[in-house]
């Protein structure tokens, strides 16, 4: 009998406790929304020449507005070399924007292959944007933006490299020029 309660109580404070342990760690993860194409619409661009074409795009937002937000892409190698490292560059219709870090590519991306776009880090929880959390991130009186995507930078595996900053700066030029800002300098700083 002792035995058939002692076994009793331990599953159930493993139960208690596992559960206890959920709870607190889905309260930890960091939610982000997904932001609707109708607040920023993302777009990529590319030379011809440019050997690696970014696919999938989505931007997410911190549901708490503390952090920025991020872009979930995949990337696929359409040229002869394996890439080791690339850098991207986003532009917005508003004339902000800047160069994004330098990712490397662990193992290299090879000719012909594509790079899924990375699954949230455990950490990460991708929720529903709900009328309130609408509101509450400003996404509903949000002024339509047009985000530009564009790769600035490749390594190759063969110590080579491929450099865009001449489209970066066209298209940062552009929205310039549209906004009224005709010749200052570019006005970078990064949103989404």
């Amino acid at each position: 009998m002792r035995r058939s309660l002692g076994f009793f109580l331990m599953a159930n404070l493993c139960f208690v406790s596992q559960t206890f342990a959920q709870d607190v760690s889905s309260k930890m993860k960091k939610q982000y929304v997904l932001v609707p194409m109708n607040t920023v619409l993302v777009a990529t661009i590319a030379e011809p020449e440019c050997p690696l074409v970014i696919e999938s795009v989505r931007l997410l937002k911190d549901v708490d507005g503390r952090t920025p937000g991020f872009y979930t892409y995949q990337l696929r190698n359409i040229g002869t070399k394996s890439i080791t490292a690339y850098a991207l560059s986003v532009s917005y219709s508003d004339a902000t924007g800047g160069s994004l870090k330098l990712e490397s590519i662990e193992g290299g991306l090879l000719p012909d292959h594509t790079m899924p776009a990375p699954s949230l880090k455990p950490d990460l929880e991708l929720v529903p944007l709900s009328k309130e959390l609408r509101q509450r991130l400003g996404l509903d009186k949000v002024q339509p933006l047009l985000a530009v995507l564009m790769v600035e930078h490749i390594y190759f595996a063969d110590g080579s490299s491929y450099h865009s900053e001449k489209l970066s700066s066209t298209v940062q030029q552009y929205f310039l020029k549209v906004n009224g800002f005709v010749g200052r300098e570019s006005i970078r700083g990064h949103r989404p």
